[in-house]
């Protein structure tokens, strides 16, 4: 029986990318576990997924902490180590995500054989903070490792950069495209269900140099516009108590993905606007790109990061400069201005790219193909 477990250091409650993955080598024929860090001890520690099963494990921590939580990071290791042996006869292959899964699934190769997968959602020392003495060590570290695991997948093939000087056994390249969602979308939906003139909307981690309090300062400027914000993180409750002040703008939460992408479908324009001084960011590869296309929605991503130039490229949206409020006040603007025709115009060519280049069924068939080559 091919069988197969999947490790992340978020609960996997949601994780897009960890779930699909899961579902699409669930329906090829493997059985599929997962295991994932619940750092607010809250959860349940088993819970029945679609189609796979998650089992939450290790301390109590927070998140956006960096490398001061080198501690709870050293503790979550042993016992996802120790989760991982005791069930070695459950599973022939590893999915690990991010480096800090994977040390604990290269010493069970080592000690039982077993076959590694290594997703590198984002590369660590340039996702963390942290002095520069641990991202360099980090750095070292991941770049060694890649080459001992059996495979390794990039979220985008510009991150092949970010690898250099890395030797993987073998490469995949599997974007963050979603699973085909069945809504119907209607572009001016937004606009039948509220009196709002612009529908923004922003679903995902809630960290620093996302734009987020800028877009909240932008949105309390136009009483037509509104925004929903959802997802979870370290700025979860400062933006959460920032936003009950703003009477056209709403805090979701922690939502499931299908709640994200039913709020997604009723927007009029998506965003992803990534500082892009930070490393990791000149490689981003948002789900919500690909959200935004599967959607048909316009997305504003920043200029310098790693969409900039898929959305030029596509006609997808429009690129900003991560510090001019004036430009992305300008662009929702011109959005808000489309009419019906010019709305479903873009929706059915932005529909088309995303079928025909990026959809998940393209992805997917990647994914099951490195999978059946790496027999144990």
């Amino acid at each position: 029986m091919k069988t197969v477990v999947f490790l992340r250091t978020n609960p996997i409650d949601p994780d897009p990318r960890i779930e699909k993955q899961a579902r699409t080598l669930a329906r090829s024929g493997w059985e599929v576990f997962a295991v994932g860090w619940d750092r607010s001890r809250q959860l349940p520690p088993e819970q029945k997924m679609d189609m796979f099963t998650v089992y939450r494990i290790g301390p109590k921590s927070e998140f956006g902490t960096g490398f001061r939580n080198l501690g709870g990071l050293i503790l979550w290791h042993w016992d996802l180590l120790k989760w991982l042996w005791r069930s070695r006869n459950k599973y022939t292959h590893i999915h690990a995500a991010d480096l800090d899964t994977l040390l604990p699934a290269l010493a069970l190769k080592l000690l039982s054989g077993k076959r590694v997968v290594y997703d590198i959602f984002d590369f660590f020392s340039e996702s963390r903070k942290g002095p520069g003495l641990f991202k360099k060590l980090a750095r070292f570290l991941e770049l060694r490792a890649i080459g001992l695991a059996d495979a390794t997948i990039l979220v985008d093939e510009s991150r092949v950069a970010q690898i250099r000087g890395s030797k993987p056994k073998r490469l995949e390249f599997i974007l963050n495209s979603p699973e085909e969602f069945d809504i119907t979308t209607n572009p001016s939906r937004a606009l039948t269900e509220s009196s709002a003139q612009l529908r923004i909307v922003f679903v995902g981690f809630l960290q620093d140099q996302r734009w987020l309090f800028e877009m909240l300062d932008l949105v309390e400027k136009h009483p037509s516009w509104h925004f929903d914000l959802a997802g979870f993180g370290d700025l979860e409750v400062a933006l959460e108590a920032r936003i009950k002040n703003i009477p056209n703008a709403r805090f979701h939460g922690r939502i499931s993905h299908s709640a994200a992408m039913e709020l997604s479908a009723r927007a009029d324009v998506l965003f992803a606007i990534y500082d892009p001084s930070l490393p990791n960011h000149k490689y981003s590869s948002a789900n919500k790109l690909f959200e935004a296309m599967m959607l048909g929605k316009p997305i504003l991503v920043a200029r310098d990061t790693g969409m900039d130039q898929t959305v030029a490229k596509y006609d997808l949206g429009f690129v900003v400069d991560y510090k001019s409020s004036q430009e992305v006040e300008d662009r929702l603007k011109q959005i808000a201005q489309w009419d019906t025709k010019t709305r479903q115009a873009f929706s059915a060519r932005v529909r088309e790219v995303y079928s025909q280049r990026f959809s998940w069924k393209i992805m997917s068939e990647r994914l099951i193909k490195l999978y059946d080559t790496l027999e144990v």
